[in-house]
């Protein structure tokens, strides 16, 4: 039998399967006193349910858990944080005499830039001294009023939106509202500013009926307002 193993090439991988079952096999099998052995042997990790084994990895990670963060907290290095204030706005201009051939200019103080209207895309460098300087490019979007947000219904409410579109530098906006909103009463047969007016609803009043709204308000004079304060407002 062996021969016929042997001629086929099978007599060392068996020879050796044999050997390896047969110095398995007591401590797979057997304990003291050849009692079957279920605790600490091969046969019994493989046999036996594994949840314990990961429960039991579990509850040592979670109890040691605290001292490895502890450890990692004092190993952290500490962050130093130097608040550092603008000095100047400042442009960048070639010189040939300067190093890499470029210099900074100052151009304003750092609180201009809150004066002064923003258009999306404009950037600004600012100087921090010590030789360390920021450009710093503005991302802005428009973005639609959110349909529970309350709108204002009178002229008096749309002055102050006029007058923030300006501020922000959006004249032709400011001006398409003046045209709109106001041009919408003259549309509609006014001579006078009201003192209530909503597109769509010419009936709304603040007194519960429109035979009492006020059709000749002081207070929705915005157009005559800003074309007395700005001369250049007609070219807007």
């Amino acid at each position: 039998m062996m021969n016929q193993l042997a001629s086929r090439g099978l007599a060392v991988p068996i020879a050796v399967l044999a050997l390896t079952a047969g110095l398995l096999s007591p401590a797979l099998a057997q304990g003291p006193n050849n009692k079957p052995k279920s605790e600490g042997t091969i046969k019994a990790m493989l046999s036996t349910d594994p949840t314990p084994v990961f429960e039991r990895q579990m509850r040592l990670i979670a109890d040691r858990r605290a001292s490895w963060l502890a450890k990692a907290s004092q190993a952290t290095p500490k962050l130093l944080h130097t608040p550092k204030h603008p000095v100047a706005v400042v442009n960048v201009v070639k010189d040939a005499a300067c190093f890499q051939g470029w210099k900074t200019v100052v151009s304003g103080k750092p609180e201009s830039v809150c004066n002064r209207p923003l258009s999306p895309g404009d950037s600004f460098i600012l100087d921090f001294g010590e030789h360390i300087a920021r450009r710093l490019i503005l991302l802005l979007r428009s973005f639609d009023i959110p349909v529970d947000a309350k709108k204002p219904v009178t002229p008096y409410m749309h002055h102050y939106v006029v007058e923030a579109l300006q501020v922000a530098g959006l004249d032709r906006q400011a001006t398409d509202l003046l045209r709109s909103y106001w041009g919408g009463m003259v549309r509609k047969g006014a001579d006078t500013f009201w003192e209530v007016y909503v597109p769509g609803d010419d009936r709304l009043s603040p007194y519960k009926s429109h035979l009492m709204n006020s059709y000749c308000h002081a207070w929705s004079c915005t157009p005559t307002y800003f074309l007395r304060k700005d001369q250049n407002a007609g070219a807007r």
